[in-house]
């Protein structure tokens, strides 16, 4: 099934990001193996909120998350842009950016 059908969804990170950082929490779908088996996968997908997150003591621990139910399925904070393989050399954005195209996440277009 399709999270589109019903939905103007979108895969423009980019635009995603700059809807978080204006301050608004925006519905996405977020796909993946429950099982964690390669050989029997178990496909589901979690409609998720996003949200960008700056009201942590530390600038460092700002950045985007996604998640429900109390389960986080992304965090990108400022710190990570700083470690190693995963995020060495890129800004918050674009690691952010990096991140929901390795997962394929689509969210809803805001329409206000």
């Amino acid at each position: 099934m399709s999270d589109s059908i019903n939905y103007q969804t979108s895969t423009d990170y980019k635009h995603l990001a700059e809807l978080l950082r204006q301050g608004k929490q925006v519905v996405c779908f977020y796909t993946y193996d429950i099982s964690h088996d390669a050989n029997d996968p178990f496909i589901v997908t979690d409609v998720c909120i996003a949200r960008y997150i700056d009201d942590c003591a530390e600038e460092q621990y700002y950045g985007f998350s996604i998640g429900c139910r109390g389960t986080g399925f992304m965090d990108v904070r400022n710190y990570m842009t700083h470690l190693g393989r995963m995020g060495a050399g890129y800004t918050l954005d674009e690691l952010f950016v990096k991140m929901c195209e390795a997962r394929k996440l689509t969210y809803i277009e805001p329409t206000i």
